[in-house]
């Protein structure tokens, strides 16, 4: 019987033993005991799938059968599997410049030291792979300043590695999540995966909400929180000079191209003072504030309580433990606060804007501080294809990075993009993908 065939026997006689588990080990133990005659990961998730009676778990299947995939293979033997986790996340994000763990050496030793913020599945796992800087032959940079990065298998009770639980997310509550402090943890030679971190695995685990980053709009009740995410993504949702217009959270995706692909999400405004019986709804209303990857802070700067209200959303926050995703501030209303010249008191640099978003003015450098706290800034210029690259040059069109395209005299690709700065670094690494300096750049006349 074809492993296809097994598969569809197995769904369709419905043998697999479905039941609610009381642990993440429980589950675990159930789930490689009715999956281990698969060989191909991808069955195995399916089932897991099929097995899980809640949502943390099917997640969970898959979560661990990409693992399994990805580090281990399509060919899984005994024991080799664990209960496993992906340690990427950091303070400033998880993209390649965001990565501070460092792999180095000290006297012929192999050390990994770091944090990371934010692990699925982390108080669970009995192995954790832990994307890093590869200091081990010099800064953890190429000559062309693009991070080197490395993923590196560490067993959880390995000395140095301290786990601390964060609290369960509302919508899956059965899953771990966790911080990790890695404490000049010696590591060995074999546990150092091959090929690039980055390339070969952090970027392989991607998904569709990896690839367009969040952006939660935060902010006191009556902020206009609502209006500038209506004026971010050309959305009509309803706005009004009311508390709690917005009742639940709504995510849109971003409609300015020089933005890229970023989701926006609506959330509740915060208030003091909520009654007892409210302050848990409350917060299990901005669970999803978990997964941001940048909080715009929207403050109604014309309010002569702003400081207040600024300061008991900067407390909420902490409590939710959420202050160490990166908080970018719009002062918003400025128009009602006698703010003339929006431009020369923004510093996009540091986080900190001037706006109208009723009257959309002072959203360019909103836009440029957006692009700063996600994207390392942005590039603007042209590139060089090579043929065999069109799968990257169709990628390129569909995140609407493409402004112009044209070839040279050779007949080789030349586009003109917008994209972020880190984007940029992991694209050079591509054979065949060059930048092109302004004499460089050979548009063919036509004729």
């Amino acid at each position: 019987m074809t492993n296809a065939s097994l598969l569809i026997e197995t769904l369709l006689t419905n043998t697999l033993q479905r039941k609610s588990f009381d642990s993440m080990a429980a589950w675990f133990e159930a789930f490689n005991a009715q999956t281990r005659r698969f060989e191909s990961s991808i069955d195995r998730a399916i089932l897991g799938g099929r097995l899980s009676l809640n949502v943390g778990f099917a997640f969970t299947s898959g979560y661990q059968s990409a693992i399994e995939s990805l580090f281990l293979g399509d060919s899984l033997k005994d024991g080799e599997l664990a209960l496993s986790s992906l340690c990427v996340s950091e303070v400033k994000g998880n993209h390649p410049r965001a990565i501070e763990t460092r792999l180095y050496q000290d006297g012929g030793r192999l050390f990994i030291d770091g944090n990371k913020q934010f692990v699925s599945g982390a108080c669970d796992a009995q192995m954790i792979y832990v994307a890093c800087r590869d200091e081990t032959m010099g800064t953890g940079f190429d000559d062309e300043g693009r991070p080197k990065l490395k993923v590196v298998a560490i067993p959880t009770q390995s000395h140095g590695v301290v786990i601390q639980a964060m609290p369960a997310l509302g919508f899956m509550p059965e899953i771990s999540h966790g911080k990790v402090r890695l404490a000049e943890v010696e590591i060995f030679g074999h546990q150092i995966l091959d090929g690039d971190g980055y390339l070969a695995y952090v970027k392989a685990f991607r998904t569709y909400e990896d690839v367009h980053v969040l952006a939660a709009i935060v902010g006191y009740t009556n902020a206009g929180k609502t209006t500038l995410f209506n004026a971010l993504t050309d959305n009509s949702q309803y706005a009004a000079d009311k508390p709690f217009a917005t009742l639940d959270s709504v995510t849109r995706k971003n409609a300015i191209p020089e933005l890229g692909p970023i989701l926006f999400s609506d959330t509740v405004g915060f208030i003091s003072d909520l009654p007892t019986q409210l302050i848990e709804s409350f917060k299990a209303t901005l669970d999803e504030l978990r997964a941001a990857d940048l909080l715009v802070h929207v403050v109604d700067i014309a309010d002569e309580n702003f400081h207040f209200k600024v300061d008991q959303v900067i407390k909420l926050l902490a409590e939710l433990n959420l202050s160490h995703i990166p908080i970018l501030r719009v002062n918003n209303k400025s128009d009602k606060a006698g703010i003339i010249d929006y431009r020369s008191l923004s510093m996009p640099d540091k986080g900190d804007v001037w706006v109208s978003a009723e009257n959309k003015e002072g959203l360019e450098e909103l836009i440029d501080s957006i692009n700063i706290f996600l994207r390392g800034g942005l590039f603007k210029g042209w590139v060089i294809l090579k043929a065999s690259l069109g799968d990257l040059r169709s990628k390129l069109y569909s995140s609407g990075s493409v402004i112009e395209e044209t070839s040279n005299e050779a007949g080789l690709l030349q586009l003109r993009i917008e994209i972020g700065n880190d984007e940029l670094l992991e694209l050079e690494s591509i054979e065949g993908f060059e930048v092109l300096d302004k004499e460089q750049i050979n548009i063919k006349e036509a004729v």
